[in-house]
């Protein structure tokens, strides 16, 4: 049995692998026009267990330039208009293990690419 510190900092139990609609459509049908090495073969989205919204009470508008603490001013993704919306597409041909890799070492800010792109590490 590993200890508790140990199991909680593993992408294995602080990420999940999410399959929606558009993630299966996107493997099964794969866009022709994509002309990438990996563009064309899928992705799934990687969600990342503890990601909370903000608290309201923690933001300083001086620090973030913004008034709204949750409004950053990015195109809304589901709603949301955060930079961080606490999941991301990742390519689904092998790519997954480059993040896996990337998240043990908790690279999530590096690595990120926010919705709608998808990550190819």
């Amino acid at each position: 049995m590993l200890p508790p510190f140990i199991i909680d900092q593993t992408p294995r139990t602080t990420y999940c692998v999410q399959v929606d609609e558009a993630a299966l459509k996107s493997v099964v049908e794969p866009d022709p026009k994509l002309s990438g090495p990996f563009d064309n073969l899928g992705f799934v989205n990687l969600v990342r267990a503890d990601w909370e919204v903000p608290d309201p009470a923690d933001h300083d508008p001086e620090e973030t330039g913004f008034n709204d603490p949750f409004d950053e001013g990015e195109d809304p993704v589901e709603g949301c208009r955060l930079w961080d919306v606490g999941w991301w597409k990742v390519s689904a041909c092998g790519s997954m293990l480059g993040t896996y890799g990337r998240l043990l070492s908790k690279h999530w800010g590096i690595s990120y690419v926010r919705p709608p792109g998808v990550a190819v590490h």
